[in-house]
C-alpha cells in the first residue's frame, strides 16, 4: 500500500465545546500522511483559540467570513492538495484507524471507487452510541446505486463516512453553495454514481453526534432552512431519476418530499403546501408518513399525522427548552 496525502476538511462554525475532540480524533489516526484543513466559518465563539492551540503542523487553519458550511468546504477544499479527500463535522469523532483502512482498500484498486465505514449517532455529550442496530449501513461493497436506495427511504449519507478520490470531485463538482439543510443529501447523490463502486471498511466508524442543546444545523426549521431542504430534495430527485426511472426510486422521492413535509408543519405552512402539491403527483399508495414510538404512533391513527407533528414538537420544544 502507498500513503498518499489525505486531506480532511473540516467546516466550523460556533463548535468551541467540541472541536477539540474531533481535531484530536483526526490527529490520533494510524495513518499520519494527513492534511488537516480547519476552516473556521465566522465563529463568533472561542473555536479560533481552540483550534490554535493545537501545533501539529499537519493542521492548517483558515478564517472566513461566514458563509454556510457548503461556502467552506469548498474554501477548504481548494487549500486542499490530498489524493483523497474527507468532508467532516466540526463535533463529531472519528475511530482512530478508519484513514488507514480506507486508504488500503482504495490503493489496492486502479478504478476510481470510494470508500465507506458506518456511522452511529450519539446525543449531546453522551458518546455511547444510541443507534444499537446497523440498519444505517450496507456491510459489504456495492454499486452507488445499491447504497442509495437500500434502506428505501432518504438517503442517509452523513459525510464522514466517505474516503473520495479527488479525482472523483473534479468530476462531480463540490457543494452547492444555495443549500443550507440536508445539503449533503444532494450532494452525495450526485457524487457517489461517478465511482464504479462503493468499497466498504469495517475497521472503525464515525460517531456522529445529535446536539439538541445547541444550535444544530439539522434542527434549523427556519423558512430558510425548509427552502434549502426542500430544493434539496427537488435537485435528489433528478440526479436519482437519471440512474433509474424506477417505482422504487419515485417511492423514495415520495417520501423525501414527506419527510420535509413534516418538518415544515405547521410553522412554514407556504411550504407546507408547496410540499403537498409535489406529491399530489404521486400514487397515495406511496406515501408513508413517519412513524415513532407507541404514543405517536396511536395519535397518529386516531387523529393524523398533523395533531401527531404538532404534540411531538411542543414535546421537544418543552423538554430541550427551543423556541
Amino acid at each position: 500500500m502507498g500513503t498518499p496525502l489525505v486531506s480532511i476538511i473540516v467546516s466550523c462554525y460556533n463548535a468551541e465545546k467540541y472541536i477539540a475532540e474531533t481535531i484530536q480524533s483526526l490527529l490520533n489516526q494510524t495513518y499520519s500522511n494527513l492534511q488537516i484543513v480547519v476552516v473556521n466559518d465566522g465563529s463568533t465563539d472561542s473555536s479560533e483559540k481552540i483550534i490554535k492551540s493545537f501545533h501539529d503542523n499537519r493542521i492548517n487553519y483558515y478564517y472566513q467570513a461566514n458563509g454556510g458550511q457548503c461556502a467552506a468546504l469548498n474554501f477548504g477544499f481548494s487549500k486542499s492538495t490530498g489524493k483523497y479527500i474527507k468532508f467532516y463535522d466540526a463535533d463529531d469523532i472519528l475511530d482512530f484507524e478508519v484513514i488507514e483502512s480506507q486508504v488500503e482498500l482504495l490503493e489496492k484498486e486502479d478504478a476510481e471507487n470510494i470508500s465507506f465505514i458506518e456511522w452511529r449517532r450519539f446525543y449531546n455529550d453522551e458518546l455511547t452510541p444510541i443507534d444499537h442496530n446497523h440498519f444505517h449501513t450496507i456491510h459489504r461493497d456495492c454499486t452507488p446505486l445499491e447504497y442509495l436506495t437500500f434502506t428505501g427511504k432518504t438517503p442517509m449519507v452523513q459525510c464522514g463516512l466517505w474516503l473520495i478520490p479527488r479525482t472523483i470531485l473534479n468530476k462531480s463538482g463540490l457543494w452547492d453553495e444555495r443549500l443550507s439543510l440536508i445539503n449533503d443529501t444532494e450532494f452525495f447523490c450526485r457524487l457517489l454514481p461517478y465511482a464504479r463502486q462503493l468499497r466498504f471498511s469495517d475497521k472503525g466508524i464515525t460517531h456522529y453526534r445529535t446536539n439538541f442543546k445547541g444550535n444544530s444545523l439539522s434542527k434549523d426549521l427556519s423558512e430558510k432552512g425548509i427552502r434549502s431542504a426542500l430544493f434539496s430534495i427537488d435537485l435528489m430527485s433528478e440526479w436519482l431519476l437519471k440512474i433509474e426511472k424506477s417505482e422504487r426510486i419515485k417511492k423514495i422521492i415520495a417520501n423525501s418530499y414527506v419527510l420535509i413535509l413534516e418538518w415544515s408543519f405547521p410553522k412554514q405552512i407556504v411550504y407546507s403546501k408547496i410540499i403537498e402539491r409535489r406529491l399530489a403527483n404521486y400514487p397515495l399508495s406511496y406515501i408513508q408518513h413517519t412513524r415513532s414510538g407507541k404514543i405517536y404512533n396511536s395519535i397518529m391513527t386516531l387523529f393524523g399525522w398533523k395533531v401527531a407533528a404538532r404534540l411531538s414538537k411542543m414535546y421537544y420544544r418543552i423538554r430541550f427548552n427551543k423556541q
